[in-house]
C-alpha cells in the first residue's frame, strides 16, 4: 500500500503505525523475560533463524538466534520420526547455564541463563510472554 502520493518509496502511516506496534509488543514481551533473576538474553527468532527481536544488545545476537533455530528444527525433526507429535519445546542445560526455547509457530522465544537461574521460573516468564507474543504474531 502507497501513501497519497502513490509512490513506491512512500509508506502508510497505519502500516507504519501498525508495524511500530508490533515491535513494541515484541520488545515489552523480550524486556519482561530478561527482567528475570539470572537471565543473559532473550530473543525471537524465525524458524529460518533469522533474528526477529531483541532485548538487550549482544554481540553475538544474530549466531545466537541461527543456532537456536538450528537446535530446535532439529529436535522437532527429532521428535516427529520418533512419532510423538511436534516439539513445543526444549530446556538445554549446560554447565554455565541453560537455554530454554518456546515454539511460537513460525517463530522461537528463547532465552539464555545463567546457573543462578530458577529454571521454572524462566519457563513462567517465557509462558506468559508466548501467550502474549502469539496474539502479536497471528496478526502481524
Amino acid at each position: 500500500m502507497y501513501a497519497e502520493d502513490n509512490s513506491p518509496r512512500a509508506t502508510s502511516p497505519r502500516l507504519l503505525s501498525a508495524s511500530n506496534t508490533v515491535h513494541s509488543a515484541l520488545r515489552d514481551a523480550i524486556h519482561r523475560i530478561e527482567c528475570g533473576d539470572g537471565i543473559e538474553a532473550a530473543f525471537i527468532v524465525g524458524r529460518d533463524g533469522l533474528l526477529v527481536s531483541l532485548g538487550s544488545p549482544r554481540s553475538q545476537a544474530d549466531l545466537q538466534a541461527a543456532m537456536a533455530a538450528a537446535v530446535f528444527g532439529a529436535i522437532d525433526r527429532a521428535a516427529a520420526s520418533l512419532d510423538v507429535g511436534d516439539a513445543r519445546g526444549a530446556l538445554i542445560e549446560t554447565t554455565k547455564g541453560a537455554v530454554q526455547i518456546l515454539s511460537l509457530g513460525n517463530h522461537l522465544l528463547v532465552a539464555i541463563t545463567s546457573k543462578q537461574a530458577n529454571l521454572a521460573t524462566v519457563r513462567a516468564l517465557m509462558g506468559k510472554a508466548a501467550c502474549d507474543l502469539a496474539r502479536v504474531l497471528s496478526t502481524s
